[in-house]
């Protein structure tokens, strides 16, 4: 039976004092700058990234050292939360940000799609800020009382020092949308939409497999997709497709309901099952009763 269970990925924040001999001269800053690496399933993803609470709808995961001010670094990341699970999406123009305007230059490719387990992902986070908390009590705890009182006199800044970025006030982490969906989905769909070569299985009313290729394409541009239950049976289509170098769709297909769900495997790629897709049914209706025979 197929599932809608993603490769759901594990989160874990490490936070460090940064060393920036690179901006002795020129740095705007606290005393001492704290950044976090993230590793996702124990895969190092970023070195630099400023921290974050579970409530922050984007995320810098590059810093700028020299001037530590959230929007001022790059590699941004829109986090949005549907039911149990959080979503990680690289930037790319025409999402709709409901926290944020416009960060430019971000190198994420925008299929950067990460999904952590709710629980997993405030739990690592409240880690992070407690072991930032714990390593600036030990800090404290080294300086000595003579050195305390020297630093009081000559007005040395405290080590509650805040940065003053573009954040505002937290809110609760925005819900992702069908309009969400469908942006996304936009930009990682294969864009020439005459480019399909061949369709499996075969189907004798539509061998290159345009005209299925150019139908979900529609359905996407409605709108109106929705993440899905899993269907009970499945079949799975194959789209090559004439580009330069040369790709295959590998889409999981079946019923729910009255409803259509298409699992997105590559090209473009989605890690759960998506419906809204019930007016391609007659498209593959064929294979879909061959299946559930």
């Amino acid at each position: 039976m197929p599932q809608n269970e993603a490769k759901i990925s594990k989160l874990r924040c490490e936070p460090y004092s940064a060393d920036i001999p690179e901006c002795r001269d020129g740095y705007y800053g606290p005393p001492e700058l704290i950044l976090w690496r993230i590793f996702v399933d124990d895969v190092c993803n970023a070195n630099e990234a400023m921290p974050f609470s579970t409530l922050d709808a984007v995320l810098e995961l590059t810093a700028n050292k020299c001037v530590p001010i959230f929007s001022d670094g790059d590699n941004y990341v829109s986090v949005r939360l549907f039911e149990d699970k959080i979503f990680w999406f690289g930037f790319h123009p025409s999402f709709l940000f409901t926290h944020m305007t416009s960060y430019d230059g971000s190198t994420l490719p925008t299929d950067f799609i990460y999904v952590f387990d709710v629980m997993q992902y405030q739990l690592a986070i409240d880690e992070a800020q407690l072991q930032q908390t714990e390593n600036a009590r030990l800090k404290e705890a080294e300086i000595s009382p003579l050195q305390k009182f020297f630093n009081f006199l000559t007005g040395k800044p405290r080590d509650n020092f805040k940065i003053i970025g573009i954040k505002s006030e937290p809110k609760p982490l925005p819900v992702l949308t069908s309009v969400e969906l469908s942006d996304v989905l936009r930009h990682l769909y294969p864009r020439d939409l005459d480019s399909p070569l061949y369709r499996m299985p075969e189907l004798d009313s539509d061998r290159r497999g345009a005209e299925l290729f150019r139908a979900v394409w529609n359905v996407i541009n409605t709108q109106k997709i929705k993440i899905s239950e899993a269907p009970i049976n499945a079949i799975e289509i194959r789209i090559g497709l004439d580009t330069d170098v040369f790709v295959e769709c590998i889409w999981q297909v079946g019923r729910v309901g009255d409803d259509l769900a298409i699992l997105f495997v590559r090209e473009p790629q989605f890690p759960l099952w998506l419906g809204g897709f019930q007016s391609i049914m007659p498209l593959i209706d064929d294979e879909l009763n061959a299946a559930e025979r």
